[in-house]
Parts: structure tokens; sequence; C-alpha cells
């Protein structure tokens, strides 16, 4: 797993820890659906934010790749998902 995704997953999976109890699944706010729009501006935003706050993100990985793979990723946001399910991405 690139370091791209990495960061986003332990993104996505720290915050509800942080947030709630154990059952967060099963409250409303996990059921909201989120448009394919808002996640592509939410993946948007965080690989800018890797990219001007990290030191030297591109020390062993070339920005292509983390460029292709963020395109891949940007692609795959298609349809509207769940919030929970989109941790699981």
């Amino acid at each position: 797993m690139n370091l791209i995704k990495q960061l986003f997953c332990i993104t996505l999976c720290i915050a509800p820890c942080l947030a709630g109890p154990a059952h967060a699944a099963d409250t409303p706010e996990w059921d909201e659906v989120i448009s394919a729009e808002a996640l592509r501006e939410d993946l948007t935003a965080l690989y800018g934010g890797l990219r001007a706050a990290h030191p030297d993100l591109f020390a062993h990985r070339a920005k292509s790749e983390y460029d292709e793979k963020f395109e891949s990723m940007l692609k795959s946001l298609n349809e509207p998902m769940r919030r929970f399910d989109a941790q699981l991405m």
C-alpha cells in the first residue's frame, strides 16, 4: 500500500476512534451518505495538505507515482457512499 493511501486510511480510521463509542457504525451520522464530489474534494485536500506540509514527500517515491495513485483513487470515487464505508476505502 502506498504512503498516500496509508495516510488517508490512518486519518480516516483514527478520527472515529477519538470521536465516539465503539458502536459508532450503528449511529445515524455514520449512515450519512457523502456525495462523490465531496469525497473527491476531501481526497484532493488531503493530497494537497500532504504536499504542502511534508518536508520531503517524494524522497522515496517519484512524484509521478504519487500523482498516478492519486488520480486512480480520485477516479474510483464515482458514486456516493456512506461515511462509514468511506473510512474503509
